[in-house]
């Protein structure tokens, strides 16, 4: 589903990861590793196909936001896919346990919200 020079970002890191490979191994080893439970939401982002994406809270019993996943098509391939995280990540380990973190409710507002996406799915 992806391009061969696929970009993938979470404004505002600076960070990104960019070509098939790299965005690969950034998958495998960090969201899609297994260690998290996921649920996805799709809507629109400024005429864009984006997804809502939800992380599993264990103390909640539910899924509550994670990101706002806009994606760019070249075709019928995603060419990049922008990611807005809601959830803090300024803490002593970074961004190693990012999805563990609760979301920061003024994110959720701007983000989810504004876009008709529910705060948690269960």
């Amino acid at each position: 589903m992806l391009t061969q020079d696929v970009a993938w970002s979470m404004p505002p890191l600076a960070s990104w990861y960019g070509g098939i490979d790299e965005v690969e191994v950034f998958l495998r080893t960090k969201p899609l590793s297994g260690e998290w439970r996921w649920r996805h939401r799709p809507t629109i982002s400024n005429g864009q196909l984006a997804v809502g994406t939800y992380t599993w809270m264990e103390h909640e019993n539910t899924h509550r936001p994670f990101s706002l996943d806009v994606l760019t098509l070249q075709g019928d391939r995603i060419r990049e896919v922008t990611a807005f995280v809601v959830r803090p990540a300024d803490t002593e380990d970074g961004y190693s346990r990012w999805p563990d973190r609760a979301a920061d409710p003024r994110r959720v507002e701007a983000v989810f919200r504004r876009f008709g996406l529910p705060d948690r799915v269960d």
